[in-house]
């Protein structure tokens, strides 16, 4: 298990998730962007946590409607936990 904190992404871009700036789209992408670039480098599976299912659903719609989560769907399965899973 590797356990690994980003500072900045693909674009040199410094990724910051405080409230005030995690839901921009250039900051959702940017993310996108990083994990996109991990899924080519990882062999096999890698699980990212987010701080809430409401930012998970931002990320996740954000993704589908700029493409970046069928970029990384073509690299490795994504796998969304359910809210009510215990």
């Amino acid at each position: 298990v590797l356990t690994a904190c980003l500072s900045s992404g693909p674009t040199s871009k410094k990724l910051d998730f405080r409230h005030t700036s995690r839901s921009s789209g250039d900051m959702i992408d940017e993310l996108g962007r990083a994990i996109l670039n991990l899924c080519n480098v990882v062999p096999k599976g890698f699980v990212v946590f987010l701080p809430s299912y409401k930012y998970e659903s931002q990320v996740f719609q954000r993704w589908r409607s700029t493409g970046l989560l069928s970029q990384i769907g073509k690299k490795k399965s994504v796998h969304r936990e359910p809210k009510n899973s215990r």
